[in-house]
Formats: C-alpha cells, structure tokens, sequence
C-alpha cells in the first residue's frame, strides 16, 4: 500500500508551518502524514520572541487536531532549552529568556519523535550514522539504538542528554563528525555513514532547494531545509518493505 507524506523543513520562527500547511490543504488535503522535521526556534530572521511562541502555539493546536501530523525535533529545539551544557548551548539565541522556550517544548516532549519510519524512510531531523548507532549501543545505553530504530515516542530529558548533545571531538564545530547524533549530522558525512537499508530524510543544512543525492549503501538522501520558504516535499512510499 502507498502512502502519502509530506515533509515540512526548518521552521525557525516563521510562519513556514503555517503556509505549507494551508498549501497542504488545498493541494495536497489526500495526505497520510504530515511530517515536521523540527527546528522551531532561534530566527535566522528578525522575529521576537513572543511572537516565535505564538507560531509554535498555533502549530501545536493543529498538531493536536490532525492526527497525520509526526512532530520531530531539531537541534534548536533542544540544545540550550532542553539539554543545558557547554557542548550544546553553541545554538542558542535568547540568553535569559530561555525558559520561555523551554516551558512551551517541555510539554510536548511526550508525543514527539526523533525518528519516524514509514516503509523504508528514515525521517529525522539530521540523519542516523552507524558510527553514532554503534556508541549509543555501548553497555550502559543498550535500548538507546533500538529506540531509534523503532522510533520511539516521548523522549525524557535525561535521554536526549544522554544521546543528543553535540559530539565535543568535532573540531570543525559544524557537525561533520559521523558520531553525531541525528539532530547535528551533516549530510556529506551522513553519506558515506548512514545506516543501512533506508532512505533518509532530513533537514538541518540549508540548501538553495529541496535535494535528493546518494547514499553510500545505495539509498537516497533527501534534504529538504531549503530555508524558509514555503515549500515541502511530497513523497508516495511503499509501507510494506522488507528492511
């Protein structure tokens, strides 16, 4: 059976969600799921803050309303207002006012996701390694990988602390290292370190437009962050596929 997704890129504040959401509606109202790739904080634009919450508001009531909708989230989601320390407060943008942001994402921790499945894609915000599977595998975090891979719903903060900061002995401090989580990965890396048997969507790394490039393990990579445009990507999968 096919299903129908689409896929929304960084929102950063604006009113992205909004407008691809309307869009959706009117063009694509068949969907089956509506996937946000995260990332709703810190404006690359010049948008106050109260008015950030107030989008990020607007999207969780209709979040709450239309069950297609699969929350993912991004590194500006939780560096600095979920997990606090030196290697992941490098995104960080409102200082003090912080807890503000922190207060409306708490909350909605419990029905978001990191990863999300459908037939053999793989949506996350940044991408999943190997490398990093492999050292969330370690002895002390064994259900870690599996919880990835079987997307779990409704992170802790203690566990995204555990497995999402900013991998320290990346030097190039852009996320190129391939035991990078799947919220700061970069694709280049990603590549040639992803893990197998899926095609992978992601955003994170902001592009001219919406991408697709090649896997080393033969699979695609879509990049759909093609900045804050109003556009998504629609794709038509195959949910019965042996992985």
């Amino acid at each position: 059976m096919k299903v129908k997704v689409a896929v929304i890129g960084d929102i950063h504040g604006t009113t992205k969600f909004l407008e691809c959401y309307k869009n959706i509606q009117e063009n694509d109202s068949d969907v089956d799921k509506i996937i946000v790739l995260g990332d709703w904080f810190d404006p690359y634009d010049d948008i106050d803050l109260d008015t950030m919450i107030e989008r990020y508001n607007e999207f969780v009531k209709i979040w709450k309303s239309d069950n297609r909708i699969i929350s993912i989230l991004g590194n500006h989601d939780i560096a600095g207002y979920i997990i606090i320390n030196d290697f992941t407060n490098r995104t960080i943008r409102f200082g003090k006012s912080s807890q503000k942001i922190s207060d409306v994402i708490e909350p909605n921790l419990s029905e978001s996701y990191l990863t999300y499945k459908v037939g053999d894609y793989m949506f996350s915000h940044a991408g999943v390694s190997q490398e990093w599977l492999n050292d969330i595998s370690g002895f002390s975090k064994c259900n870690y990988a599996n919880d990835i891979i079987n997307c779990k719903k409704g992170w802790t903060i203690d566990e995204l602390s555990d497995i999402c900061m900013f991998y320290p002995f990346d030097w190039s401090g852009c996320g190129e290292h391939a035991r990078q989580s799947c919220v700061w990965i970069r694709p280049h890396t990603l590549i040639n370190n992803a893990i197998e048997g899926y095609h992978q969507v992601v955003a994170h790394t902001r592009l001219e437009k919406i991408s697709k490039v090649s896997l080393k393990n033969g699979k695609d990579l879509w990049i759909v962050d093609d900045g804050q445009k109003p556009n998504y990507l629609i794709l038509n999968i195959e949910e019965n596929v042996q992985i």
